[in-house]
């Protein structure tokens, strides 16, 4: 988006979510916009959720936003799956006891 301001041109940037695959999505397209001469580094106003929010910050740190790739593939290396399914029959276990109770705390 480019509008006057004071004489100068202003662009804002607005990134959705979209878990690892808006990342990786984002990150092309930045990649790819960069390459071709539109560098959004320099944006003044940088607005992101979920995963926008973890591209937008790094885009606005000055850290190339393929570094969010880099940031996932060691996240996904660290998740234990027989730890992350025992914590959901947890959490599943603790909300249906909750539905089942009728004091309100």
């Amino acid at each position: 988006m480019t509008s006057p301001q004071n004489g100068s041109p202003t662009r804002a940037l607005i990134l959705g979510g979209g878990g690892a695959v808006g990342v990786g999505w984002q990150t092309g397209l930045l990649t790819g916009l960069r390459e071709a001469g539109v560098d959004m580094a320099g944006t003044e106003a940088i607005v992101g959720t979920s995963a926008g929010a973890l591209v937008g910050a790094l885009l606005s740190s000055g850290r190339d936003v393929t570094d969010a790739l880099t940031a996932l593939a060691a996240l996904g290396k660290s998740i234990d799956p027989d730890r992350l399914a025992a914590g959901s029959e947890t959490f599943l276990s603790a909300r249906r006891q909750a539905s089942l109770d009728t004091h309100p705390q």
